[in-house]
């Protein structure tokens, strides 16, 4: 047992004596006096000694402190609440908020699972929010819960005496920390995407079904019934859903714009005949201008999302647009 060793001093008592914990796994003791550079602080220190067995054990000599090269590792999971502070360096974080539960371990195990699908190691900065609804029918009161937090990859710095070992494993982590980012990227807007379709889809039910109320109360008005009355109300409820084609195609093809199509496509035209009826311009123009806002909407809904921003930027629309609260692109990752 000649040879040099490596470990780490993990107790050393009054500056006298203590233990090395080596590379083999063993416990060493050593005394102060086998200390060739005798400095303050050294628990902890990575350190080269000569390993002896004695009667009572194996011991530590000639030990003398070992260059330490850092390294970036991942820290283990953390979860803490707004305010506190993190330990390690934060790489990355991106701000969710979860869906609405009945319970507040319901919300917060949601959020601890999609931290962990994404390959995210903290929860930071989380909020519980609290929302009220009321039944009108028994005025029960109740309640739901969420979550808000910045989902984050947390690193922290760690030590070893071989130079090579730490270029290796700080390359290895810059490979971790790309490959994990893309995946929480992918899924975090897959799961916004999710919600912004799901909204959008109730709300082009709603407004479908508000629309298409008076097509058929006017089938039953004008006594149309059987074969007839069936047709008559196909026909009826199509022509009412014409506006809605230029969002349901943008939400089919998942469109980063779809506020925008909604926007141009269904708001702008019922906007325009509201105005326009109200100031007493020829009928004409009354269907002419909300054709041309339903055709851009249509427009609009059949191209690519950078297409739209650059013909935007082009027109000095952008700024415009994202001032009047339109998203046309996901949320930016900081």
């Amino acid at each position: 047992m000649n040879n040099q060793l490596k470990g780490t001093i993990v107790s050393y008592l009054n500056n006298k004596y203590g233990f090395i914990t080596g590379e083999d796994g063993y416990s060493y003791f050593f005394h102060s006096t086998s200390l060739l550079n005798n400095t303050p602080n050294i628990i902890g220190k990575n350190v080269i000694f000569n390993p002896k067995p004695t009667e009572k054990g194996l011991s530590a000599y000639n030990i003398r402190l070992a260059k330490a090269y850092s390294y970036q590792a991942l820290s283990d999971f953390q979860f803490l609440l707004y305010g506190a502070k993190p330990k390690g360096d934060i790489k990355w974080k991106y701000e969710i908020c979860t869906n609405k539960f009945h319970t507040i371990e319901e919300a917060r195990a949601n959020l601890i699972e999609i931290a962990k699908t994404t390959g995210c190691n903290a929860i930071l900065d989380a909020r519980l929010e609290t929302r009220q609804n009321r039944n009108f029918s028994n005025n029960y009161i109740s309640k739901m819960y969420s979550y808000s937090a910045n989902l984050s990859i947390i690193s922290e710095e760690q030590f070893c005496t071989e130079k090579e070992k730490a270029e290796q494993l700080n390359q290895e982590f810059d490979q971790t920390l790309s490959a994990t980012k893309d995946l929480a990227i992918v899924v975090l807007e897959s799961i916004i995407q999710y919600k912004k379709e799901s909204k959008f889809k109730r709300i082009l039910t709603v407004l479908g079904f508000i629309m298409c109320l008076p097509s058929l109360l006017m089938m039953f008005t004008i006594g149309q019934s059987g074969v007839s009355g069936l047709l008559f109300s196909i026909v009826i409820i199509g022509f009412t859903a014409i506006p809605f084609l230029p969002g349901l195609i943008a939400l089919k093809k998942h469109a980063e714009h779809i506020s925008l199509v909604f926007s141009v496509s269904f708001g702008l035209p019922f906007l325009s005949v509201f105005i326009l009826s109200n100031i007493g311009v020829p009928n004409w123009i009354n269907i002419i201008i909300p054709l041309i806002f339903w055709t851009c909407g249509l427009y609009l809904s059949l191209i690519e999302t950078n297409k739209v921003v650059s013909i935007l930027a082009n027109l000095g629309l952008l700024r415009f647009i994202e001032n009047t609260g339109i998203q046309i692109t996901k949320q930016k990752i900081q």
